[in-house]
């Protein structure tokens, strides 16, 4: 569905260059549900940023459905943001803390596919529903709910739009064990129902092994192994077997 061609991107801090995303190649295939993993600085994020279309590449190339998206103009990209969602790490920073939660989730609905107030009701419902939030907190403002509840209504707008792709930019990072298990399992139920692409960016391999189909692991910007997970998770390279053994060890 979307092939990422050898993808790089280049920042320059005081004269000097710094390649975040050094000639990255892979793909993401639709209705699967991947992870992105790697240690902070690797490159994830700026990756995630310029396959949702916030940043343009330096060069390289994404194809979506075999045609290239990078040069999009402002209106083409807008149309874009159908298809490609993105939710980030602080889910409160991400909602307008003046609108209702009903207001958050109508905001996309309205913008990329034009749903109006008067034919609003079905929609909200069904998406308060899906990330099982009740309707009573329709009228709350996001100051009134707890961490995981505003995740759920980010994750409401993103889904609501009914996008191929959405990625998750560590959009589950400092929940405790069971919430974030219980978001984990939502999102599965929501890609399965939903049948789109999950990407995952994160640096916690428990999520990217409970959730993912197939794991991609970047380092100082270059990826450096994409693996299918199975029950044995051998993975071949030296920094994937570096990863999986600190993980364990955090969790002894």
């Amino acid at each position: 569905m979307i092939k990422i061609k050898k993808l790089t991107k280049n920042y320059y801090v005081n004269g000097e260059k710094f390649t975040a995303v050094n000639n990255v190649d892979f793909i993401l295939q639709k209705n699967k549900i991947y992870s992105l993993v790697g240690e902070s600085g690797s490159g994830k994020s700026t990756l995630a940023r310029m396959i949702s279309l916030i940043e343009k590449p330096s060069s390289g190339d994404i194809l979506y459905k075999n045609k290239s998206i990078i040069g999009l103009t402002k209106k083409q990209i807008l149309k874009k943001r159908k298809d490609i969602q993105l939710v980030l790490q602080d889910g409160k920073s991400a909602l307008d803390p003046c609108k209702s939660v009903k207001q958050l989730i109508m905001e996309p609905l309205k913008n990329i596919i034009n749903i109006t107030n008067a034919n609003s009701y079905n929609y909200v419902t069904k998406l308060m529903n899906q990330v099982e939030l009740p309707l009573t907190y329709l009228t709350k403002k996001p100051y009134q709910l707890s961490g995981g509840e505003q995740k759920r209504v980010n994750i409401a707008r993103a889904i609501g739009v009914s996008p191929q792709l959405i990625i998750f930019d560590e959009a589950l990072g400092s929940q405790d064990v069971i919430v974030r298990k219980r978001l984990l399992d939502l999102l599965k139920n929501i890609q399965q129902e939903a049948k789109c692409t999950f990407l995952f960016i994160t640096h916690d391999l428990d999520v990217a092994l409970y959730i993912s189909e197939r794991i991609v692991f970047m380092k100082n910007g270059i990826i450096v192994e994409d693996a299918s997970v199975n029950d044995d998770n051998e993975f071949k390279h030296s920094y994937s077997k570096k990863l999986i053994a600190q993980q364990y060890c955090q969790s002894c």
